[in-house]
């Protein structure tokens, strides 16, 4: 193939590796390395045109050859910095070092071996690493493909801790629900069945003539009263009726009234909601992310006020909690620990966002932002 047919080739199946087969990175070190044994100048053309980092060293001493452009633009190194040598510069951590030297000792081919690399400017990156060996001027040599997969790793990883945080939730749920089942039972079918043992009781008493017929009616209400509250309870655990009452803002005041009444802590309110309802998925979510801020305030965080500011505009409604209490690492909280990870999830599963602002002795600051195209839609 001449020079230019393989310029051309190389460039249109590898202007983006990272979304390329790995049939074609091989093909890419094939023809490139075909070029270099044929003729040396043409296959260095060919090895320059490509748009992704390559470097070509020499068979046992690791010492930098050839680097194309994209090296450049991909670490910050010169190429004229990086002639001569050690190209292990680019990749800082020992033990993926000797696995690649272990491997080109053996002869072996690198297919997409992900390791830690480093700029210039010592930012990190992933890259995918491609080697394998080819003759150039009568020396044998390592021509080496370093993709930068970085955007492709996060996003894994990112994906990652969603299905993990969601796991967890899941994992909350069927918790709740094992708690809800157990209260049914212990509660409301224990009301329920006591009461149905005094109505057979109070059927017998009639057929008897017995007298005292009232005092167990009486009883029997104290039971289903006992019951419906119960009832209500588990109820409000699911969809708590001050949203239906009196929407977001009103039932977070209710909130933090009934906090405040129960608990030795100040909180401030502010809001500008107006115009239509949220949708009720919306209202709940925001309403739950502010009882699980407001909980943390007085279970956690040891301080004696908060605010906390309900903020509504033409494209996003915006729900931010502080206190000022003794703060957190929010990377170092256990995984264990939901709350976190549950407004982090209530907010993404809405198309919104939120912030977890802490450290310690700097108190907290919870800020979830919802936009209202994903919130306002109230079916």
């Amino acid at each position: 193939m001449a020079a230019n047919e393989a310029i051309r080739d190389v460039q249109g199946k590898a202007s983006s590796l990272n979304s390329a087969s790995a049939d074609h990175v091989e093909s890419h070190l094939t023809a490139i390395g075909q070029q270099l044994q044929a003729d040396q100048q043409n296959g260095l053309k060919v090895a320059e045109a490509l748009p992704i980092p390559l470097l070509m060293t020499r068979v046992g001493e690791g010492k930098v050859l050839f680097a194309n452009a994209a090296v450049e633009e991909t670490f910050g190194y010169k190429r004229s910095r990086l002639i001569g040598r050690q190209w292990s510069c680019l990749i800082p951590n020992l033990t993926a070092r000797r696995r690649l030297e272990q491997m080109a000792r053996q002869e072996l081919r690198v297919r997409g071996l992900t390791v830690e690399g480093k700029r210039k400017d010592g930012q990190k990156l992933w890259l995918s690493i491609w080697q394998q060996r080819t003759v150039c001027n009568g020396m044998e040599c390592l021509l080496t493909i370093l993709a930068d997969v970085t955007a492709e790793r996060l996003e894994t990883k990112r994906h990652e801790q969603q299905e993990e945080t969601l796991q967890q939730l899941l994992t909350l749920a069927d918790r709740d629900r094992e708690l809800i089942a157990c209260d049914i039972h212990d509660g409301i079918i224990q009301d329920m069945t006591g009461a149905l043992m005094h109505l057979e009781a109070v059927r017998r008493a009639i057929r008897n003539g017995s007298s005292d017929v009232d005092e167990q009616l009486q009883h029997i209400m104290q039971i289903l009263r006992h019951g419906i509250n119960e009832a209500r309870r588990l109820i409000d655990g699911v969809r708590p009726p001050d949203l239906d009452r009196f929407g977001l803002a009103g039932a977070i005041q209710s909130l933090i009234d009934r906090t405040m009444a129960a608990k030795d802590v100040r909180i401030q309110f502010q809001h500008n909601v107006r115009g239509p309802r949220l949708s009720e998925q919306a209202e709940t979510a925001l309403y739950r992310i502010a009882q699980e801020c407001l909980n943390n305030v007085w279970q956690h965080s040891r301080s004696s006020r908060a605010a906390v500011k309900l903020n509504q505009n033409n494209r996003a409604v915006r729900l931010v909690v502080r206190d000022w209490g003794v703060g957190f690492c929010p990377g170092e909280v256990s995984a264990t620990r939901f709350g976190l990870a549950g407004i982090r999830q209530r907010a993404r599963l809405m198309g919104g966002r939120a912030m977890i602002r802490s450290a310690p002795g700097k108190g907290c600051a919870v800020s979830v932002t919802l936009p209202l195209d994903k919130a306002d839609k109230r079916s």
